[in-house]
């Protein structure tokens, strides 16, 4: 009786160790693999939110230069009432300055996330 149990001893002994060793080897691919590739991982997640802020920054300033080329257009144009010329622009500047909000919400909330 004492010798199977010094056998099942001995057994548990190498079973744990061997667990042991294979804890340490999955730690160590952690450490080594994965920890990088996440670190690799968050740092394109913020480079392309920068880069999504940058292009609602452009379309924002953009928006900018359609509504007041279009401002211009009105105040160039001699009586714009006649030919229905001024509703149709009204409407296209509210369209745009809707436009502009929505970009600009948009830009605050990725700056809100990138700064996080």
């Amino acid at each position: 009786g004492i010798d199977k149990m010094s056998d099942t001893l001995n057994q548990v002994v190498e079973w744990y160790e061997h667990s042991t060793k294979q804890v340490d080897e999955i730690n160590k691919l952690f450490v080594n693999k994965v920890g990088p590739r996440l670190e690799e991982l968050d740092r394109d997640l913020e480079s392309s939110k920068k880069i999504h802020s940058a292009l609602l920054t452009q379309e924002q300033q953009t928006r900018k230069a359609e509504i007041a080329s279009l401002m211009k257009l009105i105040a160039n144009t001699q009586d714009p009432y006649s030919t229905g010329l001024k509703e149709t622009i009204d409407s296209e500047i509210e369209k745009l300055k809707l436009e502009n909000d929505q970009l600009a919400f948009s830009l605050l909330q990725m700056q809100k996330h990138t700064k996080q």
